[in-house]
């Protein structure tokens, strides 16, 4: 192997020697452009999930005190009771700066960073989606539960206002303050 470039090169003849030399020069942009394109900063995203069940207890709890709220404005159904469960807790998802940087032996870098907003006196990431628990299930007593028309009502008007399924949702009736 004790052929150089410069030799290799002189054995070309001269008519093709700026072709090869125009090739190569080509290559060499294209590898730039390519590596120049690697090196570049990108906002990508990552998800977190709330592991926070106090979180997921105040979104339920308020998710609750809505639905009695509403519920009760029902004909018939009386005093009302609202119970929410949830199945998973809440995910956000914030802004990450992603780069990839190449070093001289072709090994590659990767660094996250998330976006920070300072808002006032405090900082925080930047949120760019949130995604409310899914609820599993929604319990209601009250005092019309016994009645079927109310019943219907009221698992239609929960139905629709959660997004959820019928056989998620249960109408019963209140006991009585008599027993």
């Amino acid at each position: 192997m004790g052929i150089s470039i410069k030799t290799l090169f002189e054995k070309i003849p001269k008519s093709n020697r700026k072709l090869i030399l125009l090739i190569a020069a080509g290559i060499v942009a294209v590898l730039l452009i390519a590596a120049s394109e690697l090196g570049e900063k990108g906002v990508a995203t990552k998800t977190t999930e709330a592991d926070d069940s106090q979180l997921d207890s105040v979104y339920e709890k308020e998710l609750e005190k809505r639905l009695e709220e509403i519920v009760s404005q029902i004909d018939m159904v009386g005093s009302v009771s609202v119970m929410v469960k949830t199945a998973s807790g809440e995910k956000n998802e914030y802004a990450v700066n992603d780069s990839v940087n190449y070093g001289a032996q072709g090994d590659r870098k990767a660094e996250n960073e998330y976006v920070i907003v300072k808002e006032q006196n405090s900082q925080s990431g930047m949120l760019i989606k949130r995604d409310y628990p899914e609820i599993q299930g929604v319990m209601i007593v009250c005092e019309g539960g016994d009645i079927s028309k109310v019943k219907n009502e009221v698992t239609n008007a929960v139905c629709a206002l959660l997004g959820i399924s019928a056989n998620n949702v249960s109408v019963t009736k209140m006991k009585s303050g008599k027993d």
